[in-house]
Order: structure tokens, then C-alpha cells, then sequence
């Protein structure tokens, strides 16, 4: 199970690590060319904030997409008998409850209207 775990924060946060070393490295670059400036830096890690997030938000898409698939899965496993037994319990209630006429004291009874 710890495995498991490792591997999911491995699969989630080494791209967020490699969007910021790439912004460090683009912003030293920039820097180089164009002098130190805390404008530079500033923008650059603001990109590498919104990639990390787009990748975040990514991510969670895919697990909720894997979730929603195993759950249908586990329920299509067991919907054919459910909606047997239903089918069953719904056709035998309304045996039990059907009449063909309805009395009330062996009169029958008119609509109102």
C-alpha cells in the first residue's frame, strides 16, 4: 500500500518539481540576457504557479474519471440481479394489491367530478 501511495505523490508532484525547474532555468536565462530583475522572476514563477495548477487540475480529472469508472463497474456487476429482485418484488406487490373492481361494501364506487 505504501508503494502505491509513493507512487501517486511521485506521479503527481514530479511534474509540478520539473515545471519550477524549468522556470528557474528560463528565469536565469532571461536574466542573463536582459539583467537581474525581480519582474522577470516574478512573472516566471507566476507562470510556473498556473502550469503546476492546470497540471493539479489534470490530475484530479483523471482520478475522478478512474473512480467513476470503477464504481460503474462494480455496479454493473450487480444491477442485473437488483433489478430482477425489484422487477420481481414490484410485479408481486401489484398482484397482491390489484382488483379488478373496486367496492366498498360490495357497491361500486363512481368517480366524483
Amino acid at each position: 500500500m505504501q508503494k502505491n501511495s509513493t507512487l501517486k505523490f511521485i506521479l503527481f508532484m514530479g511534474p509540478i518539481f520539473v515545471i519550477f525547474l524549468i522556470g528557474i532555468k528560463v528565469a536565469t536565462l532571461l536574466t542573463s540576457v536582459f539583467g537581474f530583475s525581480l519582474l522577470i522572476w516574478l512573472i516566471v514563477l507566476m507562470l510556473c504557479s498556473v502550469a503546476s495548477l492546470v497540471w493539479a487540475k489534470f490530475i484530479m480529472i483523471l482520478l475522478v474519471i478512474h473512480a467513476a469508472e470503477n464504481t460503474i463497474n462494480s455496479v454493473s456487476e450487480k444491477l442485473p440481479s437488483a433489478l430482477l429482485k425489484a422487477a420481481s418484488k414490484y410485479l408481486n406487490d401489484r398482484q397482491q394489491t390489484d382488483r379488478t373492481e373496486p367496492t366498498k361494501n360490495n357497491e361500486r364506487i363512481e368517480p366524483k367530478l
